[in-house]
């Protein structure tokens, strides 16, 4: 079709952003026909090592599995089409967040389940004692992504998923503060799922509502934090708070220095204010004027790409 068109699509993701594709052309969009996988059954996978969660998601399934394995991954998943889709998304996320990250790729492969049943998800969350309005979970070395007729695709949730495992892969044992792990799936999920999706030749944009002032995390509080917040609206609250400090810092110090930021803050147990004083030559009214700077974005709606 000649020309240029406009579509718009809306998904309610983990974060509870919006997230909207623009299309710029219709050529853009078709994924190959040629599969790059090799579909096999259940019994002729060399890495069968599920958890009892994975394990209850395949039997309690309504649908049948089939499966693919790679270097870094297997599959299972209902579908061929949406096999070959979240593989390739996943491969190439996993090599774009280690990247951003500093992080070498290691020799341990992950599984990653796309469930399409909203009843066998319920079950999931349930399992691994999390919210039912989630939309993608990591377990160690297992990645559930939700993909149902009420979801339809969301641009964010493997990326954010990513971060996590790989963060699990790099500091599984070590004690990752909350509030930075989930900043760094919030902000790195973000750009890996914008970078990805351009070169599928798409753009995206996110809208957010405004943080109310009653919902914001005093910052002794937010670095305090060791679970998540019980309400959804504090959850998106959270999850906003944490994902534009991590952005505001990583503008201040590049992304090339922010693997060894992230390692000075888990194995040094530092204060982010004291690392980024210390190590990388802010002054206290930079930090100051950094923290202000978070406070009066994420208290303003937000339908941008940033």
């Amino acid at each position: 079709m000649a020309g240029r068109f406009r579509v718009v699509e809306r998904v309610c993701v983990k974060n509870c952003f919006h997230i909207a594709l623009l299309m710029l052309c219709s050529c853009a969009v078709v994924d190959g026909q040629d599969s790059a996988f090799d579909i096999k059954h259940w019994r002729a996978l060399d890495d069968r090592d599920i958890s009892a969660l994975g394990r209850a998601v395949m039997r309690g399934s309504a649908g049948s599995w089939i499966h693919a394995e790679t270097e870094l991954f297997t599959y299972h998943t209902a579908t061929r089409q949406r096999l070959e889709r979240v593989a390739r998304e996943a491969e190439w996320t996993y090599a774009d967040v280690s990247r951003r990250l500093g992080l070498r790729a290691v020799e341990e492969r992950g599984h990653l389940f796309v469930v399409e049943n909203e009843g066998d998800w319920a079950r999931v969350m349930r399992a691994a004692g999390r919210r039912a309005d989630g939309v993608a979970l990591h377990v160690g070395r297992e990645i559930f992504i939700l993909r149902d007729q009420h979801t339809g695709a969301s641009y964010v949730d493997i990326p954010h998923e990513m971060v996590h495992y790989r963060l699990w892969q790099a500091y599984g044992r070590e004690d990752l503060p909350l509030w930075l792990e989930e900043g760094l799936a919030v902000f790195l999920g973000w750009e890996s799922a914008l970078a990805y999706q351009q070169t599928r030749g798409l753009n995206l944009y996110r809208q957010q509502e405004a943080v109310e002032e009653t919902d914001w995390f005093p910052w002794s509080e937010l670095f305090a934090m060791k679970t998540y917040p019980d309400k959804p609206v504090r959850t998106a609250a959270f999850y906003r708070q944490t994902g534009r400090l991590l952005k505001e810092v990583v503008d201040g110090i590049g992304e090339e220095r922010l693997g060894a930021l992230v390692e000075t803050l888990v194995h040094g147990q530092q204060s982010l204010r004291h690392v980024l004083e210390t190590e990388y030559g802010w002054s206290a009214a930079e930090v100051d004027a950094m923290k202000e700077r978070v406070e009066q974005a994420v208290k303003q709606p937000v339908q941008r790409a940033d």
